[in-house]
């Protein structure tokens, strides 16, 4: 009677422990839920506001085609106005009063004073008609102006807008955190990675030595990396080309290479190029700043702002259809015990 009085009581702390363990899983897919929740709703603002990118940026080309049409009638106008010029150059040259005697005399005065009535009639139809031209040129050209601005207003606009939605995307993905493998994740562009420097650190210490010493070899490089007086790099031509490489008589990379050896002087060297190369692609190699920047890992490229919101939308969408089926499984589960 005493052992099963005991067994009994293993099951009911067993199963107590179940239900709090089933309670205490309940109460965090809700909690996900509704952050989730959260985050599906600053999607269809981030949704909304590519659209409306995309809206602007239509306008933007329209702008330009009328631009150009714009600037091929201005063309076409300035080459007519220099023909009538030509042309008017021309008639004024050959205008000149006939000479003779007699009837012939009075003929010819006659006709020296028809041709300088339809003379001067012709200037003034000329000037008119130039004047009009150069009016509706200038107001071309006014027009041209106004669009040209309004062209680049809109182009603030939209890099502005574009880049806030970069950063509210950046800030989404580094909220979401690093759970599991994602194909387009936030990556600073500039910061070197430990992982050559722990290889590097393993020929020559043990497991928790060496990962010690990659975590302060690696901040050293780091700090290297960051001052803009270090330019590690030489210009050579080769084929008529011009080309930077490495500069391997660098004091730095010397000590290095003596210190590791040629093997690992070589994976850390590509590591330091390779974050070179990434802040000189942000525009940041003066300056010498860490860039967060979306990145498509699978492709090793720059994510675009349109693959990286359906991104996050896929992840939000089946993130909610998992909670749907963990809440109905609990209800069931619930349901059951009630029963």
């Amino acid at each position: 009677m005493a052992e099963t009085g005991d067994a009994s009581g293993d099951w009911l702390a067993r199963l107590s422990g179940l239900g709090s363990y089933v309670c205490s899983k309940m109460n965090y897919h809700e909690n996900c839920s509704l952050q989730y929740a959260g985050i599906h709703t600053a999607l269809h603002g981030v949704l909304e506001e590519k659209e409306k990118v995309e809206q602007e940026y239509k306008a933007r080309l329209h702008l330009i085609a009328a631009k150009e049409e714009l600037v091929r009638r201005n063309e076409e106008l300035e080459a007519e106005i220099q023909s009538l010029k030509r042309k008017l150059q021309a008639s004024e040259a050959s205008d000149t009063p006939a000479q003779g005697s007699g009837r012939e005399h009075n003929q010819s005065g006659r006709q020296v004073q028809i041709t300088s009535v339809q003379k001067r009639k012709r200037q003034s139809e000329g000037h008119a008609g130039e004047d009009a031209e150069e009016h509706e040129a200038a107001e071309i050209l006014c027009v041209m102006n106004n669009h040209e601005q309004g062209l680049s207003a809109e182009l603030r606009d939209v890099r502005e807008e574009t880049s806030n939605i970069n950063a509210e995307l950046i800030k989404g993905f580094l909220d979401m955190g690093g759970v599991g493998r994602q194909n387009i994740t936030v990556k600073y562009m500039g910061q070197l990675s430990e992982r050559p420097f722990l290889l590097a650190c393993l020929r020559k210490f043990l497991c928790k030595e060496a990962e010690a010493e990659a975590s302060r070899l690696c901040k050293f490089w780091q700090e290297q990396l960051m001052n803009p007086d270090w330019y590690p790099f030489k210009s050579d031509t080769i084929g008529g080309i011009s080309e930077e490489t490495i500069n391997d008589d660098d004091v730095k990379l010397q000590e290095l290479r003596a210190t590791w050896g040629e093997e690992s002087y070589k994976a850390l060297v590509k590591a330091l190029v390779n974050s070179f190369l990434e802040l000189k692609e942000c525009g940041k190699l003066s300056d010498r700043t860490i860039v967060a920047q979306l990145w498509n890992f699978k492709e090793d490229r720059k994510a675009t702002l349109s693959e990286s919101v359906e991104y996050v939308c896929s992840k939000v969408k089946s993130l909610s259809n998992e909670n749907v089926r963990t809440s109905t499984c609990g209800k069931r589960g619930r349901g059951g015990g009630r029963a």
